[in-house]
């Protein structure tokens, strides 16, 4: 069989005040709680934080309901400011009071109450946050890492290449090598000599080799 729940809330915190009238003529018992609670979050550095101010609730249970939710706080199966999750509707009609302090009106929600019972599992987180505060050693920041010296990565050429000493000379190196080249002069062209020249050149008249008529 399915039942379908509508305007049902549930809530969680921890449980403060309670305020118990017992059954009269005419009248059912009432049990009035207030549960409180705060925003948390971590912030980047993964710490946890908490709002400074507390948020609550009032929940209002009726007859055997509220009779059996008293038994359990007096037998201290709940006490006060143990996490706790309940459900119910939301009042049309909030819960009003005058500030001692401010002397201001306030208003809180209000809940008509349907169930209460202990959060086993944020009493866990709570258990398991106390098991380690009390853990030796807690709340120390390690010793602060001596910072590690930069590391040198050694200058060496891709495979195949030549040597980085290879492919750049000193700047010294270069002068030295640079120097020769613009002191030596160009070679001058042989020049032959004037015999040589004489008889490369052919006579004046007549075939190569003839006499001049003088010669004869």
């Amino acid at each position: 069989m399915a039942t379908t729940i509508s305007g049902m809330i549930s809530f969680s915190g921890f449980l403060g005040d309670t305020r118990f009238t017992e059954p009269a003529p005419g009248r059912k018992a009432r049990l009035s709680i207030r549960v409180y609670d705060r925003h948390s979050w971590k912030d980047a550095q993964g710490n946890r934080q908490q709002a400074a101010n507390y948020d609550s609730i009032t929940v209002v249970y009726w007859g055997r309901t509220a009779q059996a939710i008293h038994q359990l706080i007096a037998d201290r199966t709940i006490s006060q400011k143990d996490p706790v999750t309940g459900t119910g509707y939301l009042d049309d009609e909030p819960d009003t009071w005058i500030g001692r302090d401010d002397q201001q009106p306030h208003a809180r929600i209000r809940v008509d109450g349907r169930s209460l019972c202990p959060d086993p599992l944020r009493q866990n987180f709570i258990d398991q946050a106390n098991s380690r505060k009390q853990a030796p050693g807690y709340g120390q920041r390690p010793a602060a890492q001596q910072q590690a010296p930069a590391e040198s990565w050694p200058k060496t050429a891709r495979p195949g290449a030549p040597a980085l000493a290879q492919q750049q000379p000193a700047p010294a190196q270069q002068q030295q090598a640079q120097a020769p080249a613009q002191q030596a002069p160009a070679p001058a062209l042989a020049q032959p000599a004037p015999a040589q020249q004489q008889q490369a050149q052919p006579a004046a008249n007549g075939p190569a080799g003839a006499q001049p008529d003088w010669m004869k």
